[in-house]
């Protein structure tokens, strides 16, 4: 019918009795079916060979005794034409138990192992690689080989020891800082505290980790803490700088505390973790205190307090300075008289104290001068020293009496001689 073909031919010698070729046979087969199926695997065979060449991994093959056999472009840029023939171990870089690691493979105990290995790059770069392997078996079964693809992981490598070298400094500053810290839940369950905050409260971390926050919150306190911690979790505000509150030590005392609340939120917006920075301002608030008690002393001191500016103008004068200021003439904000304004600036200029008596309606005051000098003032404290002043009076009085006494003695005693 005229239809082409593809053919194969067979040619087969036909012999007489003699040995001699007098024919031959020719056996024609049609191959059609066959060159389509070889077109067809050439065609995939290319489809898959540009399919290995545009994939960007690491492609590789080693036999038996993890010799590499084959490599796609990508492993021939990497490690250079002439990896062929050699092992695998060739490249290693350091020790490192890779081999040990993908040993079940051969052995057919796994299928798949994934591995991560440091290589020498065919221009001597290390470079990290996360290689994927794959057993290769024949149509038995028996291992053949492992095929392999490898990406390389370097810069993840490099960021992650970055991370962890910045993880041990961060760890070391949070866990030695000078301030105390806490992490909590949003329920406010302790989660990790830093070396300062177990100073503090003279517990070990182990002794309070999984509490809640609130257990170390003095007892009458404690419900305002908890009603201000829902506060501030309502807000959803990342930073809140909290109230002063009074914590308990393990030993019973008692501590105050400034609390800094850093509210870390999730993708929802939801507290993940509270963050706290804890400033212990016990002494800080006995000082205060102090003050506020030292304040109230001058007017609450019986004896005249007085304060003088280095001019002279009285600054400040408690309520028993009335009859001083009356004996001087003058108020707060006037100028005291021309005998204490020099006295003022003589105890600033020398940086002295002095001491001056006087005498007011009807009593002896002991003025104690002591100059401040950074303000630029003079305090006066006045100590009543009447009674002390009357009894030196009274035994002068009596000395002088006796001395007068023992001199009449000595004039009759003459008169008898």
């Amino acid at each position: 019918d005229g239809t082409v073909f593809p053919s194969e031919h067979s040619v087969i010698p036909i012999e007489n009795e003699q040995g001699k070729r007098t024919r031959r046979v020719s056996v024609v087969r049609d191959i059609t079916q066959r060159k389509l199926a070889e077109e067809a695997l050439r065609a995939l065979s290319t489809r898959q060979e540009a399919i290995l060449a545009a994939v960007p991994d690491i492609l590789m093959e080693v036999n038996k005794d993890k010799v590499y056999t084959w490599a796609n472009p990508a492993g021939l840029a990497f490690f250079g034409e002439d990896v062929i023939g050699k092992e695998a171990a060739f490249y290693f870089e350091g020790e490192q138990d890779t081999n040990d690691i993908v040993s079940p493979l051969f052995n057919s105990s796994k299928e798949v192992i994934y591995v991560e290995s440091l290589q020498r790059r065919k221009d001597g770069e290390k470079r990290w690689l996360a290689w994927w392997c794959r057993v290769l078996k024949d149509a038995h079964g028996n291992v053949v080989g492992v095929l392999s693809s490898a990406h390389d992981i370097t810069e993840r490598k490099r960021t992650e020891q970055a991370l962890a070298v910045s993880e041990i400094k961060f760890r070391w500053l949070y866990e030695y800082a000078p301030s105390a810290y806490h992490l909590l839940t949003s329920d406010g369950i302790l989660t990790d505290v830093n070396h300062r905050w177990c100073e503090l409260l003279g517990y070990r971390r182990e002794e309070v980790l999984g509490r809640a926050i609130f257990d170390f919150v003095v007892e009458e306190e404690r419900e305002l803490a908890k009603a201000s911690f829902e506060k501030k979790k309502q807000s959803r505000q990342p930073f809140i700088e909290g109230s002063e509150r009074n914590y308990k030590t393990k030993d019973g005392a008692v501590r105050t505390f400034k609390t800094y609340d850093f509210f870390a939120l999730d993708e929802g917006q939801n507290i993940a973790s509270v963050q706290t920075t804890i400033e212990d301002i016990t002494e800080r608030k006995q000082a205060e205190q102090e003050i506020v008690s030292l304040a109230k002393f001058p007017s609450e001191n019986p004896g005249p307090v007085l304060r003088l500016s280095r001019d002279g103008v009285v600054m400040y004068a408690n309520k028993a300075s009335g009859a001083l200021l009356g004996m001087w003439g003058c108020a707060v904000g006037g100028s005291a008289p021309q005998f204490w304004c020099d006295l003022a600036a003589q105890t600033l200029a020398n940086s002295e104290n002095i001491t001056v008596d006087i005498e007011c309606d009807g009593k002896i005051y002991s003025m104690f001068v002591t100059p401040v000098a950074e303000p630029g003032y003079v305090n006066l404290y006045g100590r009543d020293i009447t009674e002390r002043k009357q009894g030196e009076d009274r035994i002068r009085r009596q000395l002088e009496h006796l001395t007068a006494l023992s001199g009449i003695d000595r004039v009759i005693s003459a008169n008898f001689d």
